[in-house]
């Protein structure tokens, strides 16, 4: 019973000079290669704006934004914000920008605040960087629980560099980075008392799951899988674990009441409902070359290649499979359920990177621990080759080449469905020779198509209007529809002979300074440079260039650039509505 006694609470033996050095260079490591990593895009997704709740917590003891009184924070966090009661809030989870507050309040007082973009980004990377660093530590520390030292130092070293740990965690402020971490402290505190039979810290481990879950509200499964895992050895200390989640989630619901409005805020409620199981989400979960857990870290196949050489008495009781099996199974289907099942604009199996502190236990287990013989080798080498590969798609790709970032938007993952399953451009493959490839395959996905309704004149319409095919285009958004790529078309049909076509007017925004060629069917119509929020312009239609049939409305934006810092606008020009008369 992990209750029962006074025992003394579990403590590892320490560390050798020669073991203390290699740690101490692996620590290092980790936080070099997160520290150069070259992961601006991601830096500037859903993370971006992550302290400014920070900030509001710190200063003004809200979660409130428009506390800050920051001028256009609409524009600054775009999607990553939403309105209750008059007031505007950060929608991802809460945990992280409360954890980060200390921070953020020391880092003010020193003059650092990140109500400027680059300052948030800066001290966004260097929480990642000490995220990076407490998760490897956590990582051996649990495995030199399991493992003798030297086997439990590989796997930490293969694990962390050859999954999402890296190229998520280790990239950018997500809400997985917090959640991970915390849930691998409670799996530290879990290992810890039944390996040495000593009393489990209870009120700790309810405090980290609490809290993981308010990091990411995925963690929700992970605590009663945890709770499941204790109560296989004992009910009282899952009891009392789990009534100190629970008190400390009906406070959170209290909060959420009396600020939103709502027992819970809008982010904690999503996929609730779930929706119907989908062969392609799991699929694409699990193999796509978007997206595939096991494409992405084959490592985690392979490890199994090297099953007889593994420790042949395992420590804990059957209650840890909960944790390190059911939970990632669950975490599967859930998200195979789910339509979104991609998680947007990211590198590799984010949505699965949850799981990854049970599976490392999963890892644990099967990593060789002795010398291996004859056909052993072979094992051996299946897992020396599948640790290359998933550390070199995960640090050499995910963490240093930027065009797999670009590989996200253009074209847009999220409204070109088959980018996701397309093996010719795999997502950690891509360079720059692949992407002007890929646009190119792209154009020659959407040939013009004859089914289009006659372009109606005198009437405002929205780039999405279904007399538009929208080639080059993100999905539509309040202030339009934004262009992916430097060549963008609306595509659309007229008959001119019975209805002539005189001039069409086009309401657009830019993203910057931005040069601008509108073409109809390679005719120039209009080329100018821009630096306005909206313009209008009105354009002659030259004699003979609109035609019976298909017409392309083309927008070229050759100098369009991404903005960085988060910018929610995204790329070149934003286009509002088109009017032919």
């Amino acid at each position: 019973m992990l209750l029962s006694g006074r025992v003394p609470e579990p403590r590892l033996p320490p560390l050798t000079r020669s073991q203390a050095a290699l740690t101490a260079l692996f620590l290092v490591m980790v936080a070099l290669a997160t520290w150069a990593a070259d992961v601006r895009a991601a830096r500037g997704s859903d993370p971006f704006g992550t302290l400014l709740t920070s900030r509001a917590m710190a200063l003004h003891g809200t979660v409130r934004l428009d506390a800050l009184g920051v001028s256009h924070l609409d524009q600054r966090l775009g999607y990553r914000m939403f309105e209750r009661g008059g007031h505007q809030y950060y929608v991802y989870p809460l945990g992280t920008s409360l954890l980060a507050t200390p921070w953020v309040a020391l880092a003010h007082a020193f003059g650092a605040d990140v109500v400027d973009p680059d300052t948030e980004v800066r001290i966004q990377h260097r929480l990642v960087v000490a995220c990076a660093v407490l998760t490897a530590w956590l990582l051996l520390r649990i495995g030199r629980r399991l493992l003798p030292f030297g086997p439990a130092l590989a796997c930490t070293v293969v694990f962390w560099g050859g999954t999402s740990l890296a190229s998520v965690a280790g990239a950018a402020l997500w809400s997985h980075t917090a959640a991970i971490l915390l849930a691998l402290v409670a799996i530290d505190l879990v290992t810890a008392a039944e390996v040495a039979g000593a009393r489990l810290r209870w009120a700790w481990l309810g405090v980290t799951l609490f809290a993981a879950y308010l990091c990411r509200p995925t963690m929700a499964v992970f605590a009663m899988a945890t709770l499941g895992w204790v109560a296989w050895r004992d009910r009282r200390a899952a009891m009392s674990a789990g009534t100190v989640g629970a008190t400390l989630l009906a406070l959170f619901a209290i909060f959420s009441w009396r600020e939103f409005g709502e027992l819970l805020p809008p982010y904690y409620r999503m996929g609730m409902s779930g929706g119907a199981f989908t062969a392609t989400g799991l699929a694409g979960l699990l193999v796509s070359p978007s997206r595939g857990w096991l494409v992405f870290s084959p490592v985690l196949l392979g490890v199994w290649a090297t099953w007889s050489l593994s420790r042949r008495e395992w420590p804990l009781g059957p209650g840890w499979l909960l944790v390190a099996l059911l939970w990632p199974l669950t975490l599967v289907a859930a998200l195979s359920r789910w339509e979104m099942w991609w998680g947007g604009g990211c590198f590799g199996p984010r949505l699965l990177a949850d799981a990854l502190p049970g599976v490392f236990l999963l890892t644990l287990r099967a990593w060789p621990v002795r010398r291996p013989r004859g056909a052993a080798w072979i094992g051996v080498a299946v897992l020396a080759t599948t640790a290359l590969f998933s550390g070199w798609v995960h640090v050499a790709q995910g963490l240093y080449n930027p065009w797999v970032q670009h590989w996200n938007v253009e074209p847009s993952i999220d409204t070109d469905s088959w980018t996701r399953f397309d093996w010719r451009f795999p997502q950690f493959l891509h360079s720059a020779p692949r992407h002007r490839a890929r646009l190119v395959a792209y154009f020659e996905r959407h040939p013009p198509t004859g089914e289009l309704p006659l372009v109606r004149l005198e009437a405002a319409l929205g780039p999405d209007n279904e007399v538009f095919d929208a080639v080059g285009f993100d999905r539509m958004r309040d202030e339009g529809r934004w262009t992916l790529l430097q060549v963008a078309e609306l595509r659309f049909a007229a008959m001119p002979r019975v209805s002539p076509l005189s001039d069409v007017s086009v309401s657009f925004g830019t993203n910057g300074r931005q040069a601008l060629r509108i073409e109809l069917n390679e005719v120039v119509l209009f080329e100018h440079t821009f630096d306005t929020a909206m313009s209008m312009v009105t354009l002659p239609l030259p004699a003979g260039s609109v035609r019976d049939g298909v017409n392309r409305l083309r927008f070229v934006t050759p100098d369009a650039r991404r903005r960085g810092r988060g910018d929610a606008r995204h790329y070149g020009i934003v286009v509002k509505s088109v009017m032919f008369r």
